[in-house]
C-alpha cells in the first residue's frame, strides 16, 4: 500500500500547463506498483486505479471502456497494453486538475488558503473516495498538518515533490 501512496503523491497533481505526458519509465514504475504478484499483468480494475495514480482523472465508465478495449477481451493488461491505455487517456484529455482546483477554491471561501483538515476532506470525498486513514497518511507523507494553512500553489509544490524513502 505504501508504494501505491508514493505513486499517487509523485504523479497525481501537476501544475496547470505542465504536460501530463509521462516517460515510459514512469508508466512502467506505476504498472509495477499495481502488478502485486509480479506476473507481468494488472487486472483491469487495478489498471484503472493505476491510470489515476498517474494523475489522469477520467470518469469511471469511459475509463472502463478504454481499459476493456486495450485489454482485447482479456481481464488483465500487459505493460504494452497499459501504455496504450495511458496514451488514450492523454488523447482524451483526462489529465486535468481543474476539478480538484475547483473544490480547493470552494473550500477557500474567499480566504487565501485552506487547512490540512479541509484538504483531507477534499481528498476523501472527491472522485474515487479515499479512506480517512489513507487521507491522514497522504498528508503525513506530504508533511501537511491538519491545522497547516495551504494555498493551491503550496499544495501543488508539495504534491509534485518526489518522495524519498529511507
Amino acid at each position: 500500500f505504501f508504494s501505491l501512496q508514493l505513486c499517487l503523491i509523485r504523479f497525481q497533481f501537476r501544475p496547470r500547463g505542465e504536460s501530463m505526458a509521462h516517460s515510459k519509465d514512469d508508466i512502467r514504475e506505476v504498472f509495477i506498483c499495481y502488478d502485486l504478484e509480479s506476473t507481468g499483468v494488472v487486472p483491469l480494475d487495478d489498471a484503472c486505479a493505476a491510470v489515476r495514480a498517474l494523475g489522469y482523472n477520467p470518469p469511471q465508465a469511459p475509463l472502463s471502456e478504454l481499459a476493456a478495449k486495450c485489454a482485447a477481451g482479456m481481464r488483465t493488461l500487459t505493460l504494452p497494453q497499459f501504455n496504450q491505455l495511458v496514451e488514450e487517456c492523454e488523447k482524451n484529455g483526462f489529465g486535468s486538475t481543474e476539478g480538484l482546483k475547483e473544490a480547493f477554491t470552494l473550500f477557500q471561501k474567499g480566504a487565501p488558503n485552506i487547512t490540512g483538515a479541509e484538504l483531507k476532506t477534499i481528498l476523501c470525498s472527491m472522485g474515487e473516495h479515499m479512506r480517512e486513514k489513507n487521507g491522514d497518511e497522504l498528508l503525513q507523507l506530504a508533511d501537511i498538518g491538519l491545522d497547516s494553512p495551504l494555498t493551491w500553489e503550496d499544495f501543488l509544490k508539495k504534491s509534485c515533490t518526489p518522495v524519498t524513502t529511507a
